[in-house]
C-alpha cells in the first residue's frame, strides 16, 4: 500500500478513516494533541495526558513521507520548475482566449526558464572541466565537449523521467519540446560562440562584457612579458549574465502584466498567482543556479590551480575554448545575480508582509493572541483575491529596481582589470579591488543559501514552512515544466481508495483535515476505478480546516469549479453526505456553500483558554459528536 494506515478496533458499526493536513506529521498525529497538565520549566519534566481514543474502529492514514521522501538538494533546484507547473494550473474561468493566453504565457516562461538553465549548466560544466586534464585532442575542443555533457545531462534528465512515469499527457509533450530547445540553445551557442563575441565598449550591452587580452594582447604578454595599462583590454560578451537578468526581466514583464489583471474581473486570484510563482521561480533558479557557479569557483580557486587566471602558467588551459563562461573573470553583472535575485525574493516576501499585517503588535498584549492572530490570518485569507495584486505589483516594481541597479552598476565601467609581472616573470590579470567586494557578497550570498537548504531539516520554522509549500505545490503534477517536481497525490489517492477497499458493503466516514480534505475529495469525485463496494453512496465525508474554497476555487478555478463541486452534491446525483467544519480563527478554513453542510465551530470553547486555530479538529466534540453520529445511523 502506498500510503501507511494504523488501525483502531472498537464495538462501533462502520469506520471512521482518518487523513491527515499538510507538514510532517507521524502516525498517530491524528489522534489530535496531548493536553498539557504541567509544564516543566527548566529541567523538570512535562506532564501531559493523551487524547482520548473513539471506541468505534479507526484508520488513520498517513501521507506524509510521500509529499518528501528524502527530497534533499534536488527538490530544491527543481522548486523553480514546480512553480512554473503550479502556475499553469492557475488557468482562469474567463473566455477561451483568455485561458489561451494564460497558456501561452506559462509556456513562454517554461521555455525561458529551461533556456537560462541551460546556459547556467554549461557555464558549471565549462568551470568543471578547467580542473580536469582532457586529452590533447579534446583539449582542443573542450568547449564543445562542455555542450555535448551538458545537453546530455539535462536532455536525459528530462526522458528518463518521462520514461520513468509521466504524471500527464502535457508532461509528454513540454518534455519533448524542452528536449527541441535545449537542442536548440545549445547549437546557437556552437554557432555564435557567445563568449568570443568582442563588445563596442560604449554599446549597449557593455553591462554584460568582461575585460580580458584578446589573442594579440595575448601573444605579446607571453612573448615580451611586457605589462599592459588599465583599460587597454578589449571588451567581451558574458552570455550568463546576460540570459540571467534576460530571464528576470521577462519574468518582471510577465509579472507586472498578470498583477494588473488581477487588478479587474474574474480570477482576479488565479491572474495574481501566476504572476506571483512566475516572479518567484525565475528569482529562485537564477539565484540557485548563480550560488552553485559562484560557490564552484570559490571552491575550485582553492583546490585547483587552472582556475588561477596566469599567462603563461604552464599547465593552465586556454580559457578561449570557453563557450559561455568569461575568458578570465565573471563580469560585474554576473557577480551581481546571486544579490540581485536574492533581493527579489526579499521583495515578495516583504511585500507580501507589509500589505497583510496591519498591527501585530496588539497580538503581544492581548490575553488570547492566538485567537487574535487566527482573526487576522483568517480575514487575511479572506482578502486574497483582491490584496495579491497589490503584493505583486508592489514587489514587481520593487525587484525592477533591484535588477535596473544591478544593470546601472555593471554599465559604470568601473573596470580596472590590468596585467602585471611579479619577480619570476609571471604575468598575471589583476583585478579591480570593488571586482573582490561585489565576489564577497555574492559569496556570501551563495554560502546562505546553502546553509539554509542544509540545515532546513534542525530548523523547525524553516522546515515545516518549506514542507507546507511541498505539500501545496507537490499536490498538482507534472505539466508545463518537466523538470519540476512530482506530484504525490496519485500514490496519495491509490492509498485512499485501498483503505476504502477495505470495508466493501460498510459505513464509512471519511474525516479529511486542511490538505487531506482536498485529498478526500479529490479522491471521491475522481475515483481511478470501481471502489468495489466503498463507493460515495456509503461514505459520509467530514472536512475539517478545509481549503477548498478559499484556496483552491480562489487560484484553480478551472479545475475546483462549479462542476467539481456539484458531482459530490445532491444535484450531480450523489448521494454522498458532506459535513464541513470550520472555525473563524482557522486562516484558511472557510464554508462550503451549497454543497456541504456547514457548521462553524466556537473556537475557543468555554472550557479553553486560547484558541485552537487550524489543529486539533480531531478533539472538537462538536465534531466528534457528528462522528458517531454518521456511525450510529449506519448501525440503525
Amino acid at each position: 500500500m502506498d500510503a501507511e494506515t494504523v488501525v483502531q478496533h472498537g464495538a462501533a458499526s462502520g469506520v471512521e478513516i482518518r487523513v491527515h493536513g499538510v507538514g510532517r506529521q507521524d502516525l498517530l498525529d491524528a489522534l489530535g494533541s496531548p493536553r498539557v497538565l504541567v509544564e516543566g520549566k527548566g529541567r523538570a519534566p512535562t506532564l501531559v495526558e493523551l487524547p482520548v481514543v473513539p471506541r468505534h474502529r479507526l484508520e488513520l492514514l498517513n501521507w506524509s513521507r510521500l509529499s518528501r521522501r528524502a527530497p534533499g538538494v534536488l527538490w530544491y533546484l527543481a522548486f523553480p520548475f514546480t512553480l512554473v507547473n503550479l502556475a499553469g494550473m492557475m488557468q482562469p474561468s474567463g473566455p477561451v482566449a483568455e485561458q489561451r493566453a494564460h497558456r501561452a504565457v506559462v509556456w513562454v516562461v517554461a521555455i525561458a526558464l529551461t533556456a537560462t538553465t541551460a546556459i547556467w549548466v554549461l557555464a558549471i560544466v565549462e568551470r568543471l572541466l578547467g580542473v580536469v586534464d582532457l586529452p590533447d585532442a579534446l583539449d582542443r575542443v573542450r568547449g564543445q565537449v562542455a555542450v555535448v555533457m551538458a545537453f546530455l545531462l539535462l536532455s536525459g534528465l528530462i526522458v528518463a523521467r518521462v520514461l520513468q512515469r509521466a504524471e500527464s499527457s502535457r508532461h509528454r509533450w513540454s518534455a519533448a519540446w524542452h528536449c527541441v530547445g535545449l537542442f536548440g540553445v545549445y547549437t546557437a551557442i556552437l554557432v555564435l560562440r557567445p563568449s568570443q563575441i568582442q563588445l563596442d565598449i560604449d554599446g549597449i550591452l557593455r553591462g554584460y562584457g568582461v575585460e580580458s587580452p584578446s589573442d594579440t594582447q595575448l601573444a605579446d604578454l607571453l612573448v615580451g612579458r611586457a605589462p599592459i595599462e588599465a583599460g587597454q583590454f578589449p571588451l567581451w560578451l558574458d552570455p550568463v549574465a546576460l540570459v540571467a537578468y534576460a530571464s528576470m526581466a521577462l519574468s518582471l514583464v510577465i509579472a507586472l502584466g498578470a498583477g494588473i489583471r488581477g487588478l479587474f474581473g474574474q480570477s482576479r486570484a488565479a491572474w495574481a498567482g501566476t504572476g506571483l510563482t512566475i516572479l518567484l521561480g525565475s528569482a529562485l533558479l537564477n539565484l540557485l543556479a548563480s550560488s552553485s557557479l559562484v560557490g564552484l569557483s570559490r571552491l575550485a580557486a582553492q583546490t585547483g590551480p587552472r582556475f588561477i587566471p596566469l599567462i603563461g602558467k604552464p599547465d593552465a588551459h586556454d580559457v578561449r575554448h570557453n563557450l559561455v563562461s568569461a575568458r578570465f573573470f565573471d563580469s560585474y553583472a554576473t557577480t551581481l545575480v546571486p544579490v540581485v535575485a536574492l533581493l527579489m525574493v526579499v521583495a515578495v516576501v516583504l511585500m507580501g508582509v507589509i500589505v497583510a499585517m496591519p498591527h501585530p503588535v496588539r497580538w503581544a498584549k492581548s490575553p488570547q493572541p492566538r485567537h487574535d492572530r487566527g482573526i487576522w490570518a483568517h480575514m487575511t485569507v479572506a482578502r486574497l483575491p483582491s490584496s495579491l495584486s497589490n503584493v505583486v505589483l508592489f514587489a514587481a516594481l520593487t525587484s525592477v529596481l533591484a535588477v535596473q541597479a544591478g544593470v546601472v552598476l555593471s554599465m559604470r565601467q568601473l573596470f580596472d582589470f590590468r596585467s602585471t609581472s611579479d619577480e619570476n616573470g609571471i604575468i598575471a590579470i589583476v583585478r579591480p579591488p570593488v571586482y573582490g567586494y561585489l565576489a564577497l557578497a555574492a559569496l556570501a550570498v551563495a554560502v546562505a543559501v546553502f546553509v539554509t537548504i542544509r540545515r532546513t531539516n534542525s530548523l523547525a520554522p524553516l522546515r515545516e514552512g518549506l514542507a507546507l509549500v511541498a505539500d501545496v505545490a507537490g499536490f498538482w503534477p507534472i505539466a508545463d515544466h518537466p523538470l519540476g517536481g512530482r506530484s504525490y497525490r496519485p500514490a496519495v489517492i491509490k492509498g485512499l481508495q485501498a483503505a476504502l477497499d477495505r470495508h466493501p458493503g460498510e459505513r464509512v466516514v471519511l474525516v479529511g483535515h486542511s490538505q487531506g480534505s482536498v485529498l478526500c475529495a479529490w479522491a471521491l469525485a475522481h475515483p481511478d476505478r470501481d471502489l468495489q463496494g466503498s463507493n460515495p453512496a456509503s461514505v459520509h465525508l467530514v472536512t475539517c480546516g478545509s481549503p477548498l474554497k478559499s484556496l483552491y476555487a480562489t487560484f484553480f478555478p478551472t479545475v475546483f469549479n462549479e462542476a467539481f463541486f456539484a458531482c459530490l452534491g445532491p444535484s450531480g446525483g450523489s448521494k454522498l453526505t458532506w459535513v464541513n467544519f470550520w472555525r473563524s480563527t482557522d486562516p484558511i478554513a472557510f464554508p462550503i456553500e451549497g454543497v456541504a453542510n456547514d457548521r462553524l465551530l466556537p473556537d475557543p470553547r468555554t472550557d479553553e483558554r486560547d484558541a485552537r486555530g487550524h489543529s486539533d479538529y480531531w478533539l472538537d466534540p462538536d465534531q466528534e459528536k457528528e462522528v458517531r453520529d454518521a456511525l450510529t445511523r449506519s448501525a440503525d
